[in-house]
């Protein structure tokens, strides 16, 4: 068996995977069965981190940062499932968007153009903050809201330069949906903890297995093609 057709093999085996736990955490997440989704989320976490650890060209060294955003989706996922402390799953969520930010930086390289991609994200940000801003009580709390929506900004600011990039088509489709479900993701967490309104929660399990699947194949082609 050629090394082209045993990674596809496992590609397959792979998307395989994410069709039997996208529907299974989506149906015991959204019915609250806390005894299972505390052991499959994790595992399915898990299972992207290793699939992006196995499948990172350590050639172009910014491709390991990949990894690290990972590993703190998997700190972040472990915190909220197995600890009583969630909210401290800000951090290693935080970090996770950061990183993956910064690995878009060193992917595309800044350009002046690159800040007409800032202002749909800039537009959106403040339009949700001031709609939300009356429903978060305290100054603490608003600053903290405010910083973190500066992070996710800054992220799927990042990806959106993409759109100007040369790269493949698939990595910049992938790039641009896994990010924006991402951020998404974790603008309807903040709702949710706003609202608690549980439509939220609905929309958080559509989209975030999607946002992992998609980020933990940007570079699925660059793997390929040092073996083809």
């Amino acid at each position: 068996m050629t090394i082209k057709r045993l990674i596809n093999n496992h590609l397959n085996i792979y998307f395989l995977l994410f069709i039997i736990f996208y529907p299974a955490i989506f149906y015991f997440r959204t019915n609250n069965i806390e005894e299972v989704t505390r052991i499959i989320i994790p595992l399915f976490v898990f299972m992207t981190f290793i699939f992006v650890s196995l499948t990172t060209s350590v050639d172009e060294r910014h491709n390991i940062i990949l990894c690290f955003v990972f590993l703190f989706i998997l700190t972040g996922d472990c915190i909220i499932n197995w600890s009583q402390h969630i909210k401290f799953s800000i951090i290693p969520f935080s970090l996770a968007h950061i990183l993956l930010a910064i690995y878009y930086i060193f992917d595309t390289r800044f350009k002046g153009k690159d800040f007409l991609f800032l202002i749909p994200v800039l537009i959106f940000g403040a339009l949700l903050f001031f709609m939300a801003r009356g429903e978060i009580k305290g100054a603490l709390l608003q600053s903290a809201f405010i910083i973190y929506l500066t992070i996710l900004n800054f992220m799927l600011w990042r990806s959106l330069c993409y759109l100007r990039s040369k790269q493949n088509s698939l990595k910049i489709l992938l790039v641009i949906v896994g990010s924006l479900f991402f951020y998404m993701t974790d603008i309807f967490v903040s709702l949710y903890a706003i609202y608690g309104n549980k439509i939220f929660i609905t929309l958080i399990w559509i989209i975030y297995p999607p946002a992992l699947f998609f980020l933990s194949l940007i570079n699925i082609r660059q793997f390929k093609n040092k073996f083809a």
